[in-house]
């Protein structure tokens, strides 16, 4: 008669992961439920269905995360492993900042809002906004009257990465018009 061993059944789970927007992200670690003192089993883990920025960053959002491959090491056949937990990866939203610059004309001059300028962007994504001159006040001749002018955002951020921000004001400059 042959004494036979049977392979210990365990289990594995993968961590969850998170990072801010624009770090760079690893998978969470594999780790073993009742894996024997000193024996040699592994694996590793990977984000499932990464969606890049513009500026070839992961996404902001959750994704699931899986083995990526097959559990390893010289002593992995004494095993028959399956998944407890494969925790989510996250990736959250970066907080920044946009400012308006100052704008300054002489009456009669044609008015343009400052820019829409952002802290921290990530190089290369796309988002945008576009100002307004607050408070109008046009004269007889239809050009906006000589005085000091509080500018802010005509709608939104947009743009293909704008989901992968918070974006809150820093500054809004304000827009003088001279007398001419």
């Amino acid at each position: 008669n042959n004494y036979v061993v049977s392979p210990k059944a365990i289990t594995y789970s993968i961590t969850a992961g998170a990072i801010t927007y624009g770090a760079s992200h690893t998978a969470g670690a594999v780790t073993y439920d009742s894996l024997e003192t000193g024996d040699l089993v592994s694996a590793t883990a990977q984000i499932d269905s990464v969606v890049l920025s513009t500026a070839n960053k992961i996404k902001a959002g959750t994704y699931a995360q899986s083995l990526n491959g097959t559990h390893s090491g010289t002593d992995v056949a004494n095993y028959t492993i399956t998944l407890a937990t494969a925790n989510n990866y996250v990736v959250s939203p970066k907080a920044i900042t946009y400012s308006i610059t100052a704008g300054a004309i002489t009456y009669g001059a044609s008015h343009t809002a400052g820019a829409v300028t952002y802290d921290s962007l990530e190089t290369g994504d796309l988002v945008s906004a576009t100002a307004q001159i607050d408070s109008v006040v046009l004269s007889t001749a239809n050009k906006i009257k000589a005085g000091t002018y509080a500018q802010s955002l005509n709608g939104t951020h947009s743009g293909t990465d704008v989901a992968n921000y918070t974006i809150t004001l820093a500054t809004a400059n304000t827009y003088v018009v001279s007398p001419k």
